[in-house]
């Protein structure tokens, strides 16, 4: 991208700068197409693909989505690729079972189901942290680090209160069409889904634990959003957005793990603490709230679906051979 081309000063009338913004001072100045490489536009995609998501996928030989939700969903699937004997009844194996109509049918499965599925940030919520910068937490240095040069000083102006750059990221939120593409002003990332299920009428995403504690309790710039309930804000989102007329988030634990008045029990039953959720829907209202928790089924565990789906014992697999 020659400086004083087209293309060059097309971007720069989209990133423009003023003496007196925290960017211009950090150093890159009005000629700071000079730090793109020289395919401009498309490299500069390319490093915001390569930012950090907010999410860490559970590694190890005890993964639990190889060793519980894929080989448990696989058997359910293959049992019945409709998932007409056996959507339904797993559903109402969750705890909270009896938010779901009696005469309520899901409907056939539209496709297999989807692993590490790929659901966008709530715009609204997006919205609300672009609004709000004081109340953001900042995350550590070495979070900084996995993102490229430009996200962080417009990530570090935005922190420090400069609202020529706040602007910029509204304005940016608005015009976006895609918001699972990463931007220097997307503040949450995209939610990996363990196994999300679709019907013509519903979408159920599945949350599977095997060794943690339980749900995540904050992402990176969002101390108190807890990752369940973010599950169901994505879920109803992608309802709405798909014409679907309903939601669920299913949370499936390790049963031995999740005895009475344990950790992992506690940190399960605050998914519907009062405080908990407020903190999570910062941007809604009682009403909006509600109609979020309405998306949750409560939890179940492996060892349940596997009784009472008739699945066999042998797909609870202990460990995975570590690749490589």
């Amino acid at each position: 991208m020659p400086p004083g081309s087209a293309e060059a000063i097309s971007f720069v009338s989209r990133y423009p700068l003023r003496q007196q913004s925290p960017i211009y001072r950090a150093g890159f100045g009005s000629n700071w197409t000079r730090e793109l490489p020289a395919d401009g536009i498309s490299a500069f995609r390319r490093f915001n693909d390569g930012a950090a998501n907010d999410t860490v996928s559970p590694m190890g030989i005890r993964n639990s989505s190889l060793t519980r939700v894929q080989p448990v969903l696989d058997s359910l699937h293959a049992s019945d690729p409709t998932g007409t004997n056996w959507l339904l009844p797993l559903l109402r194996l969750a705890s909270r079972s009896n938010c779901i109509a009696d005469d309520f049918a899901p409907g056939q499965l539209s496709t297999p189901p989807q692993y590490e599925f790929s659901a966008p940030p709530p715009r609204e919520f997006l919205r609300f942290l672009l609004a709000n910068p004081a109340t953001l937490a900042a995350p550590p240095e070495r979070v900084w680090r996995k993102w490229n040069e430009i996200t962080q000083v417009k990530r570090r102006a935005f922190l420090a209160g400069d609202a020529f750059i706040q602007r910029e990221g509204l304005r940016s939120l608005d015009a976006a069409r895609d918001l699972s593409e990463r931007a220097w002003w997307r503040f949450e990332g995209v939610t990996s889904v363990d196994c999300a299920l679709f019907t013509e009428s519903t979408v159920v995403f599945i949350e599977g634990k095997r060794t943690e504690d339980g749900p995540s309790r904050q992402v990176t710039w969002w101390a108190g959003r807890n990752q369940v309930i973010r599950n169901m804000e994505c879920a109803l989102e992608l309802a709405r957005a798909t014409s679907r007329s309903h939601a669920f988030v299913l949370l499936v634990v390790e049963e031995d793990l999740c005895g009475l008045g344990t950790d992992r029990a506690r940190n399960i039953e605050a998914v519907t603490d009062p405080s908990v959720i407020a903190n999570s829907l910062p941007h809604l209202d009682p009403s909006g709230r509600d109609r979020i928790m309405r998306c949750y089924l409560g939890w179940t565990t492996w060892q349940a679906i596997v009784r009472k789906m008739v699945v066999d014992p042998a797909v609870l697999v202990d460990t995975v051979q570590p690749k490589g």
